[in-house]
């Protein structure tokens, strides 16, 4: 989409970069290709996975991230599903069946770096037994689902770093209220009837358990996938920092947006419907972020 991303543009002699905005994991995951970019990988996964002729760092080459609804301290929505190896499977294939049951259909799952790469003359539906077949669901954490635990994302948190020259924004929504006789967050009217259930459970669940990562009622507060204390920035066994939007971008900190009230976690993306003001929202973001040095 953009052939000349990271050259030199040779009237100004500056890098040509790009912005990124992630929504939900797209955060997390805009978050990790910078530190990819500019610090590089660790060399046991560029040489098991080629790739060092982009992730060998010194790639200086995003002006900003803007995250929203991510869940940078991870989503308590992890501990409601359990999805291990029997769960996994039959939700993937239920999302390829959404797809089309075409023999002919060619669908690239993306897992090349996995070994699943489809064969050229590969049948879709013996490629799809192959995927489902493979011990990836059981040997590796290095999910989307891993990342977005609390655990998996305090991990992550360790080694993905804001880098000193990257602007950085975060938004968090929220779709629940305090119920006055329970204490608790419920969903509010107009939550999807499917992210009913999940914004109940991430407006009540605790956990105190000695050995695990301590969860609370500041945890309550959620868009019906995310807690949003989860969306400011990174906490969890990060160093980076937080703080409020003064008017002021500042590089190389979380410039904290605030908070989108009544916002589901749908909502932000116009699913199923683009609430009223979403075009103009966006194009603001767009204002701000062309306004960058």
């Amino acid at each position: 989409m953009y052939p000349e991303w990271g050259q030199v543009d040779p009237q100004s002699g500056e890098i040509r970069k790009i912005h990124i905005i992630g929504h939900s994991l797209g955060g997390l995951a805009g978050r990790t290709l910078i530190q990819l970019l500019e610090q590089g990988a660790p060399e046991q996964d560029t040489a098991a996975h080629g790739i060092d002729s982009l992730f060998e760092g010194g790639k200086p080459w995003v002006c900003s991230l803007t995250t929203i609804s991510s869940p940078h301290d991870g989503t308590t929505l992890a501990y409601r599903y359990d999805l291990d190896h029997s769960m996994i499977k039959p939700l993937f294939a239920f999302m390829i069946s959404l797809s089309g049951r075409s023999p002919d259909l060619y669908y690239d799952f993306k897992l090349d770096q996995w070994g699943l790469t489809r064969n050229p003359d590969e049948h879709f539906f013996a490629y799809l037994d192959r995927v489902l077949d493979s011990d990836l669901w059981i040997r590796t954490a290095d999910t989307a689902y891993g990342d977005g635990s609390p655990e998996g994302a305090m991990e992550l948190n360790r080694w993905v770093h804001a880098q000193p020259a990257v602007y950085y924004f975060s938004w968090a929504t929220e779709a629940t209220y305090r119920d006055p006789l329970s204490g608790t967050q419920v969903p509010e009217i107009g939550v999807p009837g499917h992210m009913v259930p999940i914004a109940q459970f991430l407006g009540s669940f605790s956990r105190d358990d000695s050995g695990g990562l301590r969860i609370d009622s500041s945890w309550w507060r959620n868009d019906g996938i995310v807690n949003t204390n989860s969306m400011d920035g990174p906490t969890l066994g990060s160093s980076d920092r937080i703080q409020p939007y003064t008017g002021t971008p500042v590089p190389g900190v979380w410039n904290y947006m605030g908070l989108l009230e009544s916002v589901d976690h749908l909502d932000i993306v116009g699913i199923p419907i683009a609430w009223n003001g979403l075009r103009e929202w966006y194009l603001s973001l767009a204002a701000l972020l062309s306004s960058l040095p």
